[in-house]
């Protein structure tokens, strides 16, 4: 599943995996975590053209919206894995959430690719039981479909913030 990246996730912070998508396509994730459970979720943004015009960017004043909301799983015993089907014009925010712990940091071993989708989407809706086996399966489920598709790897945006306010990128 691409590239494998570590990053650490300080005690009461969340660390931001950012992918902005330009085109219809599905985001694949696995992760695993040492030190304890996490929280996981998956947010999304609108777009904007950028002032230049020359790129499409996260729009800074939008607010975020819950795709997967973020729940604490165990993923130091299981490797957590997952897909979603993404529509262009958002960026897509994975969220490792450690602001449970407040002094207990968590290595986080994870890899995400974006892959080409195609399937429409549509108003067709999973059951939970579909839902709870595709993230499970780390296989996209629609309605009586199962499919798996490689890939190409997508480079993200990591933002790190701890309750101080503070941020950096890498």
């Amino acid at each position: 599943m691409g590239d494998i990246h570590t990053v650490m996730v300080g005690p009461g912070s969340v660390v931001t995996l950012r992918y902005t998508v330009s085109q219809d396509c599905d985001i694949r994730w696995k992760f695993k975590s040492e030190g304890g459970d996490l929280g996981f979720g998956v947010q999304r943004k609108k777009d904007v053209q950028n002032v230049d015009g020359a790129r499409v960017v996260e729009d800074p004043v939008a607010a975020a919206v819950d795709v997967l909301i973020s729940t604490r799983v165990a993923s130091q015993k299981d490797i957590q894995a997952g897909v979603l089907q993404c529509q262009a014009g958002f960026t897509y925010l994975l969220n490792f959430d450690n602001r449970f712990s407040r002094f207990k940091a968590k290595k986080v071993m994870y890899g995400v690719v974006l892959e080409d989708s195609d399937l429409e989407l549509s108003g067709d809706t999973l059951s939970l039981e579909e839902l709870v086996r595709s993230v499970r399966d780390g296989q996209r489920v629609v309605e009586n479909k199962e499919q798996t598709r490689i890939n190409k790897k997508a480079a993200p945006k990591i933002t790190e913030s701890h309750n101080s306010g503070y941020k950096y990128n890498q």
